[in-house]
């Protein structure tokens, strides 16, 4: 492979997994090197990996190691100028083009690795690192061992919920550490989930839950409220309902002096009416209605059944036969549908259950975070989709969110490297010693 087409990164890869063939190690002024410990991989500023114990010739030599494509590199970033670098006992480069020297004229013992990494790894990165494909290693996804996929969706899964709760911390701290109104907030968004989430979340932000706290038995002043807040009660109507909401808005307003967002947030094109904007609202409404209806009982609630049960909102006689304000329907239950509160455990609740557990050091809070999303179906998107052509397991809605976080954080952005599959794709090509050019 042409030094143009290997990144350091790769060389940091072969480092840190040993991938290169580790006998007859020698360095380019042809002393022996024998490895005891190739140090700690080092992701801040410094040398690429510290604390590392190297036999060069009969002599043990304690320190870091610096890694680079060409030599020439350690000139390039002046490292000839930085006392930390000092401290590096061995160069390990693609192709030394020039001797380096230390500050005190030394110098630097290099090992050279263009003849030491075996070809098939990297055959197999160059590859991947060429491919077009959304999924970089698609080709090699059937020879992946299903016991190797498991550790690594384990490990991504926590990855995605700890992103998603990093989030959750900051709009906790924008909240003051308001559990109720947080929980409030997100489930709004949820309920807004796939393209209404914002809005809805915008809504509840408008819509204090200390001020809906005085209105949980008035359910008509609590939809009133909200719809209100929405925006959705202006002009005229047919309706005798939303006529009620409209005149009881009015003076809730004044009363609690509150600006409603902009009608123009709320969509509705392409959208199945269950999951109209004026449905969910009055969803919220129920749910809020409910005495039971918190944070603080969640954190009880320790099966899924239970779980189903208590998200169940007691919505208006109105809207059995309204998806909308004023547009009538056919007359069914509004009730919400099974999909809908996988929706919320998988986006909302989980990941709040996960950060409290973890604020509280209740792993038990953490643990049914995972297991709840592990006894779910997969999710269904284009994403998801795209795995489950492939043979990697989606059985599960644990599956498909470690899978949601692999192409959006990994694939998307070709972090091979940091990937476990990607790793184990370029490591197959066995490192024996018959392969070792310098062997022979």
């Amino acid at each position: 492979m042409a030094v143009a087409t290997v990144p350091e990164a790769f060389l940091h890869f072969i480092w840190r997994t040993k991938r290169f063939f580790p006998h007859h190690l020698k360095t380019t002024e042809g002393q022996s090197i024998q490895l005891v410990s190739t140090g700690q991989y080092n992701r801040d500023a410094g040398p690429d990996f510290l604390h590392a114990r190297v036999y060069i010739d009969e002599a043990l030599w304690v320190g870091n190691i610096e890694i680079h494509v060409r030599a020439s590199e350690w000139y390039a970033h002046g490292h000839q100028e930085n006392p930390a670098y000092d401290s590096v006992i061995l160069h390990v480069v693609f192709e030394e083009d020039r001797p380096v020297y230390l500050s005190n004229g030394s110098r630097l013992p290099c090992l050279e690795l263009a003849h030491k990494i075996p070809p098939g790894s990297l055959k197999a990165f160059q590859k991947i690192a060429h491919s077009l494909d959304a999924i970089p290693c698609r080709s090699w996804l059937s020879e992946v061992p299903r016991l190797y996929w498991a550790g690594w969706l384990d490990r991504l899964l926590i990855e995605r919920l700890e992103s998603k709760v990093r989030q959750l911390q900051e709009e906790l701290q924008h909240l003051r550490g308001d559990w109720e109104q947080l929980f409030y907030q997100k489930t709004a968004y949820g309920l807004g989930l796939p393209v209404n989430a914002e809005a809805m979340e915008m809504l509840a932000a408008a819509t204090p839950l200390q001020i809906l706290r005085h209105y949980r038995d008035q359910p008509l002043q609590l939809e009133a409220l909200l719809f209100g807040q929405a925006g959705l009660l202006q002009g005229r109507f047919k309706d005798a309902y939303p006529e009620q909401l409209q005149q009881e808005y009015r003076f809730l307003q004044q009363k609690h002096q509150l600006q409603p967002i902009p009608v123009g947030h709320w969509k509705y094109a392409r959208l199945r009416p269950s999951s109209f904007p004026d449905l969910r609202i009055a969803q919220l409404a129920g749910l809020l209605c409910r005495r039971n209806w918190n944070f603080s009982s969640l954190l009880e609630i320790n099966t899924l059944d239970l779980f189903s049960e208590w998200l169940a909102p007691e919505i208006s006689f109105y809207w059995t036969s309204h998806f909308r304000l004023d547009t009538p329907s056919k007359t069914i239950p509004k009730s919400l549908g099974r999909q809908q509160m996988q929706v919320l455990l998988i986006n909302v609740i989980s990941p709040l259950l996960f950060l409290y557990g973890s604020q509280v050091h209740r792993q038990d809070l953490q643990r049914r975070a995972t297991d709840w999303l592990s006894a779910l179906p997969g999710e269904d998107n284009r994403i998801v989709r795209a795995w489950k052509e492939q043979p990697s397991p989606v059985a599960t809605a644990a599956d498909s969110q470690a899978l949601i976080h692999l192409f959006k954080n990994y694939c998307r952005h070709r972090r091979c490297l940091d990937c476990q599959v990607g790793q184990w794709i370029i490591g197959q090509a066995p490192a024996a010693e018959h392969d070792d050019p310098s062997a022979r």
